[in-house]
């Protein structure tokens, strides 16, 4: 009987084939890697643009609210009981006199929001209401 000898000769085969194994797995998970990268960047960019969307959809309440305010001086609402614009994806929520400011100096505070896609915009505004105009003294815009 004889006894073949193993030399290494015949593992070249073998360590071959590991070697592509092995390249291939580290080659794949760079790729998943930058694949998730990129996703990330991509839900980044999304979110951003969501925000600036529900910002303009607060913005149009703001502008309505306003225009209301020049038609109705004595236009208020309360947070309960907020005016809603379906198709503007707004609502005015609270609209009425500024708080801890003097009785009848025609300041009033502007609560709107906007949606778009699950992301809400809050903005609040001050204004100030004279005989001729209506000036926008602050706003400010809440995630």
């Amino acid at each position: 009987m004889k006894i073949k000898n193993r030399s290494s000769h015949d593992n070249h085969g073998f360590i071959a084939l590991i070697f592509v194994v092995l390249v291939s797995a580290y080659l794949m998970a760079a790729v998943l890697q930058n694949t998730n990268i990129v996703a990330d960047i991509f839900d980044e960019a999304n979110h951003k643009q969501y925000r600036l969307s529900a910002t303009q959809s607060a913005l149009i309440c703001l502008d309505q609210s306003i225009l209301e305010l020049t038609h109705d001086y004595f236009f208020e609402t309360a947070a309960s009981s907020g005016v809603s614009y379906q198709s503007a994806h707004c609502s005015i929520v609270s609209l009425g006199e500024t708080a801890g400011g003097v009785s009848g100096d025609g300041r009033r505070t502007i609560i709107v929001t906007g949606n778009s896609q699950n992301v809400t915009a809050t903005i609040v505004a001050q204004v100030l209401l004279s005989a001729r105009r209506i000036s926008l003294l602050s706003e400010k815009t809440f995630f």
